[in-house]
């Protein structure tokens, strides 16, 4: 049987509300498998993760906004230089009105989120595993022993862990004003036609927005399956909780994981 609830809502945060997956599925979805008490979890301690998923949830939307509006940046630019309204040619120059500095802003802002959201999630993992957990390095060896045998979890740790050691070193990079970012730059061609060269990250040979998009993804998709491993640790006898197949999620409003249990 799987566990239903009546329906309720959620104001809208940030401008977003239960449409958007994030809101969804970090803060609904899990507050009601929470709020269940099928979970072997004091109410104290499923307030505690209640509160740091909701703060979770926000730093993922601040996140996804600011990739929102490093596309819409981006793109302006390349419309206006395209267009001829931004842009001005002299005899050795090309005059432009460059994003670049505020294009790294935004890009910056959007590390330090994602970097806070998996906190979050960290300090999750210490409420359920009732260890002091320091940082990603530490997170990973507590999973490796957690799960140490479920091959599969095990294969997606480690996969998860390259990325975001990588995010981490972004924002320590911030944090000492050495992210390295190549800048919008324009061109001309040889048939005088103006070209337009968006920012990259170098050591990844990626552009910026390209790496906007796989991380927003990935750390949504990280902080959502961790939340769901561990609670999966704490169910009481007789009850699970599944991943509901994309084909009838909308069955249950959307949630990925929902509970089963028997009568």
């Amino acid at each position: 049987m799987i566990y239903k609830k009546p329906k309720f809502n959620i104001s809208k945060i940030l401008d977003e509300g239960t449409a958007n997956p994030i809101v969804n599925r970090m803060s609904l979805q899990f507050a009601e498998i929470l709020d269940s008490r099928f979970l072997k979890l004091q109410i104290e301690r499923s307030d505690s993760i209640k509160k740091l998923l909701f703060e979770c949830m926000e730093k993922l939307l601040k996140a996804e906004k600011l990739k929102n509006s490093y596309l819409l940046v981006e793109n302006e630019a390349i419309s206006n230089i395209s267009s001829g309204k931004s842009i001005e040619f002299q005899k050795n120059a090309i005059i432009f009105d460059d994003p670049t500095t505020n294009l790294k802003r935004l890009f910056e802002d959007f590390l330090t989120n994602c970097v806070i959201a998996i906190r979050k999630i960290i300090k999750i993992s210490e409420i359920i595993l009732d260890v002091k957990i320091e940082g990603p390095g530490e997170l990973r060896k507590q999973l490796e022993r957690e799960f140490s045998n479920d091959k599969k979890i095990l294969k997606m740790i480690d996969e998860d862990s390259e990325w975001v050691m990588e995010l981490y070193s972004f924002r320590t990079a911030v944090e000492h004003d050495e992210l390295e970012m190549v800048p919008f730059k324009v061109n001309m061609s040889g048939k005088k036609k103006v070209l337009t060269k968006i920012p990259r990250i170098p050591t990844k040979k990626a552009t910026v927005r390209e790496y906007l998009g796989v991380t927003l993804d990935n750390c949504f998709t990280f902080c959502e399956d961790l939340v769901f491993l561990l609670f999966r640790q704490i169910c009481t006898p007789g009850v699970k909780i599944i991943l509901v197949p994309k084909s009838q999620r909308k069955k249950y409003r959307n949630f990925k994981y929902v509970l089963t249990y028997k009568i």
